[in-house]
């Protein structure tokens, strides 16, 4: 017996890899681009944007504590030299809290 037409098993991407399915389309969408007398999609940043990540990537390896800052304070309590008014620690709260929200 012979059985002649589509083969569903042939044309089957699970049984033959979704990586040639992929370079297929692929070479679909480019054939259609140049039918089309355009380009494929691309995409491309601005200055702007690509800067804008980079300060992302910066502040996500930036510590949420600034651990110099709390040495400095340490060694300052334990010299005695740590000014804990009530008066000027309210003043550099505010101060601080005004410059981070500027």
């Amino acid at each position: 017996m012979r059985i002649s037409g589509n083969d569903p098993i042939r044309n089957d991407p699970v049984v033959h890899g979704s990586n040639q399915v992929a370079k297929d389309l692929q070479a679909q969408q480019e054939r259609s681009a140049r039918i089309a007398g355009t380009e494929p999609d691309k995409v491309e940043f601005s200055a702007r944007a690509r800067d804008i990540q980079r300060i992302k990537e910066v502040l996500a390896q930036t510590p949420e504590v600034r651990q110099d800052r709390i040495e400095a304070a340490r060694k300052a309590l334990e010299s005695g030299t740590l000014n804990l008014q009530g008066k000027d620690l309210a003043e550099r709260i505010i101060l601080d809290t005004l410059q981070n929200t500027i």
